[in-house]
């Protein structure tokens, strides 16, 4: 038996046939965040390339991007809630923001209509994560929880190693405008599908029972939450840091060429698909905290490393197996805090996860703005990484001090809607 919230957020599902509904579910949320995600990845891959032609400083560059997170995170707080009410409708909507944002970076040609492009196409990004994992969290076995987001996170780790791959040459030969527009047109696609989901929800063959949501109220009273929370914000904080500028980091201080310094990124990437599916897994076999302790500890050691490339030539000669390293434990970490979401409030996973997702949106909103400022201050990004560096040392404290090593489910019950 298949349960979980209806398309109509009042409901819970009960599917016939359910192996081939997990499959199907699994295999349509993790296309959609492939696409979904290749605006955020790409911007990193992009960025050297919009810094020459609109002639903006890191500062301004990472300002622009941060403004597209901070509305992707507020939002996302928004569109969980949603979700858990009124189903899958909200995703399609939001697709449509999302396109509409990405064809307006492609327009944009200076910092002002950047920062307002990005802000728009961050706010239909909250149509991506969240409800995704809330859609599958809550329909596929509790028992399989960290391996159903590590299979999401799949798609937006093989999206991570891609952008390194596809968006260089599309770039360099049609320029880096054309990226967003061509990018935009499969979230349109998407948002036509879920629309017809949500209206012919009957030909699903599913049938429905109510059951409340999770009241606000008892979220915030639970202590694993908060410290799960800031762990998760700290993490993000550090990852940020990297996405945005180690491509530009890579050319300009390590001297790779772009294509190669780009091509780093898709190492990365392809190898945070591994990360993700098998620690994952581990981590319904021995516990989420100690599978976050090691991913967070080997990625503050990575951006320490990464930190020591412009003055050492053997570091560069290992940066591919220090990029397959750091994508591993990259990979992981973010599938693995969506999963304590549904371990400790499995019927509102939107709201909190949506929740979670705005906390550590605070933190990443910070993170390109502080990463640029150290860039242009110091003429060097070394400074930036050691930050990242201390930022998931910090996650590692906070979610050895707050996670159980068994996570139990919380005990509050839900109120009804």
């Amino acid at each position: 038996m298949l349960i979980g919230h209806g398309w109509d957020g009042k409901t819970v599902l009960r599917a016939q046939g359910h192996v081939i509904a997990h499959v199907t579910l699994l295999l349509l949320a993790t296309s959609f965040l492939f696409f979904s995600y290749i605006s955020r990845f790409g911007y990193g891959v992009l960025l050297p390339r919009i810094i020459e032609e609109m002639e903006l400083s890191r500062t301004e560059a990472g300002l622009a991007f941060s403004f597209c997170i901070f509305f992707y995170s507020f939002f996302s707080i928004v569109s969980g809630r949603l979700f858990d009410r009124f189903g899958i409708i909200v995703v399609s909507l939001l697709c449509i923001i999302h396109g509409i944002g990405m064809i307006l970076v492609g327009v944009s040609n200076n910092l002002f209509l950047l920062i307002l492009s990005l802000s728009i196409a961050g706010l239909g990004a909250s149509s991506s994560w969240t409800p995704m994992v809330a859609l599958v969290s809550s329909n596929l076995p509790a028992s399989w929880r960290g391996r159903n987001t590590g299979i999401l996170e799949t798609g937006i780790r093989i999206s991570h190693g891609a952008v390194g791959l596809i968006i260089p040459p599309i770039a360099l030969t049609m320029g880096w405008r054309t990226v967003w527009w061509l990018f935009s047109i499969p979230l349109f696609v998407y948002a036509a599908f879920f629309r017809l989901l949500s209206k012919r929800r009957s030909r699903l063959k599913m049938s429905v029972e109510r059951r409340g949501l999770v009241s606000y109220g008892e979220i915030i009273h639970s202590r694993s939450f908060w410290f799960v929370g800031l762990s998760y914000s700290f993490m993000a904080f550090a990852s940020y840091i990297f996405l945005t500028f180690f491509v530009d980091f890579l050319e300009h201080e390590v001297k790779l060429p772009y294509v190669e310094a780009s091509a780093m990124i898709s190492v990365m990437g392809f190898m945070g698909i591994a990360g993700a599916i098998l620690l994952s897994w581990i981590s319904d076999k021995i516990g989420r905290r100690i599978v976050l302790v090691v991913a967070n500890g080997i990625s503050s050691m990575n951006l320490a490393l990464f930190s020591f490339l412009p003055f050492n030539e053997s570091l560069v000669f290992a940066l591919p197996l220090l990029m397959v390293v750091y994508g591993m434990s990259f990979g992981s970490l973010w599938p693995i805090y969506a999963a304590c979401a549904s371990d400790i409030f499995p019927s509102s996973v939107g709201t909190v996860l949506g929740t979670w997702t705005f906390m550590l949106g605070l933190s990443s909103l910070a993170s390109p703005v502080v990463g640029g400022m150290i860039a242009d201050i110091t003429r060097s990004y070394t400074t930036a990484l050691e930050l990242g560096a201390i930022a998931h040392l910090l996650a590692l404290v906070l979610i050895t001090i707050g996670l159980p090593a068994k996570i139990e489910q919380a005990r509050c019950k839900p109120k009804s809607s």
